[in-house]
Parts: C-alpha cells; structure tokens; sequence
C-alpha cells in the first residue's frame, strides 16, 4: 500500500497533513507501507494530479499494490 500527499507552496493546511502522514506512516512502517510528498508545481505532480483528478490540496490518497486508490482525505 502507498499513501500520496499532494501539495502545493501556498497551502496554510499542506505542512500540518505532512506531518500527520509521516506520524501515521511510521506506525505502519513494518507493514510495508510507502509514503511520498507530490508537490503539484512539478513535473511529475501535474502529471498525478491529472491521473488521480487530484483539485486541492492537501489530498491525500491511500493506494492498493496495483495503484488503485481505495481512499481519498481533502
């Protein structure tokens, strides 16, 4: 499982979901659960913003093994 933070530089809410993700991960880590910061601005986030119709940030999407999302937080 792997869980996606998307954020943005002008998010008041993105460094406070950050640091509740890294909390949470670490409770699951032996779990083999992944996190990963997607900050919107890039490359890469525009393009998973775009697969994942990701609109606001923070949204944080919980995935399965085949990168099917099976939870979304915004």
């Amino acid at each position: 499982m792997e869980i996606l933070v998307f954020t943005s530089s002008n998010c008041s809410y993105c460094p406070k979901a950050e640091r509740v993700l890294k909390a949470v991960a670490l409770d699951y880590l032996e779990k083999r659960l992944s996190h990963k910061k997607i900050r919107t601005k890039t490359p890469e986030g525009k393009e998973l913003s775009i697969r994942y119709r990701v609109m606001g940030t923070p949204t944080i999407l919980f995935l399965d093994d085949n990168e099917s999302e099976l939870k979304r937080i915004v």
